[in-house]
């Protein structure tokens, strides 16, 4: 009998919880990330890449295909590929976040630089409410599990903010590389 009341109860609490609404209107915003904390050395090229953050999954997100210029560093769009989209969590709230774009920055000159902002355009899906009852009666209390939900796409323009970044000296080699590379060394 336990067993049978433990049971019911644990299949009305999943019914009843199982469809969620995101809370609000949605919220998008990018960033932009340069690994090594934002230092690079002269001579040696880093990484930038985009994120777009949002509290409703992407349908598609386009950057323009026009490379960023940079004074003092050489700069290029990597290819693009199909990147999947992941939940990150900020502040203890979910968002749904992809790669948008990656740069390769080959910098010149030691010196602090600015990697300019970044005009996204995307598609996100919110979840239309539906018309039916809550269950259906040849599913019953498992008709959630099998439900196809249609979304609503909502267009989305945003910018990735300037990202200042610094380029150093490269790092100082070793007795042995420099032994390698048939240096004498005194």
């Amino acid at each position: 009998m336990r067993h049978t009341v433990l049971l019911l109860s644990l299949l009305l609490m999943f019914s009843a919880g199982a469809k969620t609404k995101p809370a609000g209107k949605v919220r998008v915003f990018a960033q932009t990330e340069i690994r090594n904390q934002g230092q690079i050395a002269r001579g040696d090229s880093s990484a930038v890449t985009v994120y777009a953050y949002s509290t409703m999954p992407f349908a598609n997100v386009q950057v323009s295909s026009k490379v960023p210029k940079v004074k003092g560093c050489h700069v290029r769009l990597l290819p693009q590929r199909n990147y999947r989209q992941s939940v990150t969590y900020i502040e203890r709230k979910p968002y749904y976040t992809v790669p948008c774009a990656q740069y390769m920055v080959s910098p010149t000159k030691n010196g602090n630089y600015k990697f300019p902002k970044i005009k996204i355009n995307a598609v996100v899906m919110e979840e239309k409410e539906e018309d039916r009852s809550r269950r259906d009666p040849f599913f019953g209390p498992f008709s959630d599990f099998f439900r196809q939900p249609e979304y609503n796409h909502i267009k989305q323009s945003f910018t990735a903010p300037a990202q200042p970044f610094q380029v150093v000296n490269p790092p100082r080699k070793s007795s042995e590389p420099l032994r390698h590379e048939g240096k004498m060394l005194i």
